[in-house]
């Protein structure tokens, strides 16, 4: 089966914006007296201790607030784009 690629660049954008929040909950602080010590297993712990957190609620979160739908991938699915895309698409599809 072909991928769709619209939900798969949708999910790669929700990925970028997972990462990117993530990296906002770095204790910077704690971090570079981490670093200023020379502890490597402590500034890695406060890193992993971010990229852990779930912050998809966050970002739901922030989404409503922007006026967004809180879940895009759900709401594309939802909508009536894919079948008209696939009505519409002319050819055989591309894949790898």
């Amino acid at each position: 089966m072909i991928e769709d690629k619209l939900p798969a660049m949708i999910r790669s954008i929700e990925a970028c914006q997972i990462a990117f929040t993530k990296s906002l909950l770095i204790d910077r602080q704690a971090l570079i007296e981490a670093q200023l010590v020379g502890d490597v297993v402590w500034a890695n712990s406060i890193v992993e201790d971010a990229f852990l957190t779930d912050v998809r609620p966050l970002i739901a979160i922030a989404r409503e607030t922007l006026g967004v739908q809180p879940n895009p991938l759900a709401t594309y699915r939802r909508s009536d784009a894919p079948r008209r895309r696939r009505d519409e698409r002319v050819g055989t599809p591309a894949g790898w």
